[in-house]
């Protein structure tokens, strides 16, 4: 991945250290691989299990290696709140903390 790949991933997504993943899934593993929606949503997404759902347990701040994104449904304008979003696949590669 080039920098203006990566760049263009971190506008979309956010940074990809300290990030902060949710889940209702009680543990996260080093080397699992993790969903993201991009940034602006404003719907709750299972990281680990990659739906939406609402009210989630846990919090863990992870740093995080992107593996692959998908732009082909993502409109900027309509990713808000109910459609047309921006997926990424990564790799967990540090946990710093889990909350709940």
């Amino acid at each position: 991945m080039n920098k203006s790949e990566r760049r263009m991933a971190e506008d979309v997504f956010g940074s990809f250290n300290h990030y902060c993943l949710s889940t209702d899934v009680e543990t996260l593993n080093v080397g699992e691989e993790v969903t993201i929606v991009n940034n602006n949503c404003e719907f709750e997404f299972d990281n680990v299990r990659g739906t939406f759902n609402n009210n989630l347990y846990f919090k863990f701040i992870v740093d995080l290696e992107l593996i692959e994104t998908d732009y082909s449904k993502f409109i900027p304008d309509k990713s808000t709140n109910g459609g047309c979003y921006a997926y990424a696949t990564c790799k967990v590669v540090k946990v710093y903390e889990k909350s709940y």
